[in-house]
């Protein structure tokens, strides 16, 4: 999902951070990719869809 982030808007990027890890926690991405494609669906649902 990180290439959906854009690097313009850091406000938005920190957003998304506080929103993942409220929601979600401090997931370790090498252990579950299956879970970083969620969050990133979710994400891009969230914030941009």
């Amino acid at each position: 999902a990180k290439k959906d982030i854009d690097p313009n808007k850091p406000e938005l990027n920190d957003h998304i951070m506080h929103y993942v890890l409220a929601k979600y926690g401090n997931t370790n991405g090498r252990e579950n990719e299956s879970l970083i494609d969620i969050i990133g669906d979710d994400v891009w649902k969230t914030f941009f869809d």
